[in-house]
């Protein structure tokens, strides 16, 4: 997995052989967000590999913010989700790079 940061945007790439996925995350300053929003973001000259359920992959990445909350005793909260719109299924991956991306902000504090 790669881990960069864009702005506000904290971005995790992973590649396994044909798969690939990209998320970027957006953390609320506060906690007046309810609702944080997704977006697709556009790759250029890359082929769609099925069609990924948005409110899945949102699913996902807040249940993977909660797991590395909860395993980290932090207090992360998204304000907005981006992923590849080429991006392959299946959408629970994003749970995973969700709470390795916390597991990541973590180790970066302790150095």
């Amino acid at each position: 997995m790669n881990f960069t940061k864009q702005g506000n945007i904290h971005r995790v790439s992973r590649i396994t052989g044909p798969r690939y996925n990209l998320l970027g995350v957006e953390f609320a300053k506060d906690h007046a967000v309810t609702q944080p929003t997704i977006e697709a973001l556009p790759q250029a000259d890359e082929p769609r590999h099925g069609q990924l359920d948005p409110a899945k992959i949102l699913q996902a990445v807040l249940d993977g913010i909660h797991e590395g909350n909860t395993r980290f005793n932090t207090n992360y909260r998204v304000a907005r989700v981006q992923y590849g719109e080429s991006d392959t299924p299946p959408e629970i991956v994003y749970q995973y790079m969700a709470t390795k991306l916390i597991e990541h902000l973590m180790s970066q504090q302790s150095e």
